[in-house]
């Protein structure tokens, strides 16, 4: 009987590989030693290999979920929906804020759980409204007006809370607000674009002291590696 793992599937497969780079090779199949096929494996920038076949034998246990060992996904599971993950989705509010706001609603109702929010200050309250914040936490991409859209962003907090918003557990509303000095510079295209690192750190003395979850400050990579950057 044959096995997807080691059975004469697997072998019939390394054996016909062996036999074509033979032909390529001008060999004779005998001459090819029995793990011919990683002639095939490719190496990654950073130093991964990508088999070019991947059967059950390949499989690896599910990491362990967040806040429990080894940490590898997480200190702990606040925010995190059952199965450990987010599905979030990056939305640019250009045009009206009304119809973002339609569309951010709709993603929302499509199964997305989290957002990465670029818009202005001026707009933060508009494409939020109805979001239930304590539900889809929400990144913030600011750039150079972080100030601004997290001071936004905090006044929105505040105007709900003394409507009445609900919320019973404040540290349930998670929120990022995209500080990232170290690679600012670089992803806004100059310095003239940067933070004002002074007004974020006075911006995340305040936030430390509120209820919600809100941080300030990020390692951001994402720049470097949408550049081509490896690890």
């Amino acid at each position: 009987m044959s096995s997807p793992t080691t059975g004469p599937d697997l072998q019939s497969w390394y054996a016909s590989v062996g036999a074509v780079l033979a032909k390529a090779a001008r060999k004779d199949p005998s001459e090819m030693p029995e793990d011919a096929w990683r002639a095939l494996v490719a190496t990654t920038r950073d130093g991964i290999e990508v088999n070019p076949l991947y059967t059950r034998a390949d499989e690896t246990p599910e990491r362990s979920a967040p806040g429990s060992f080894p940490f590898v996904r997480g200190g702990d599971r606040s925010g995190l929906p059952d199965n450990g993950w987010h599905v979030c989705v990056r939305v640019d509010a250009q045009g009206d804020p009304s119809d973002v706001n339609t569309a951010v609603l709709d993603l929302l109702g499509q199964g997305a759980s989290a957002l990465w929010l670029r818009v202005p200050a001026s707009q933060v309250g508009a494409v939020l409204k109805d979001v239930y914040l304590d539900l889809a936490p929400v990144t913030f991409d600011a750039g150079a007006d972080l100030v601004e859209v997290g001071e936004a962003f905090l006044e929105l907090l505040d105007q709900r809370r003394a409507a009445g918003d609900g919320v019973t557990d404040r540290s349930a509303i998670i929120a990022d607000l995209g500080a990232a000095p170290v690679t600012a510079a670089y992803g806004d295209g100059g310095p003239s674009r940067s933070i004002d690192l002074g007004a974020a750190v006075s911006l995340a003395t305040r936030v430390a002291e509120r209820e919600e979850t809100v941080r300030t400050f990020v390692a951001d990579g994402t720049v470097f590696h949408a550049d081509g950057a490896g690890d």
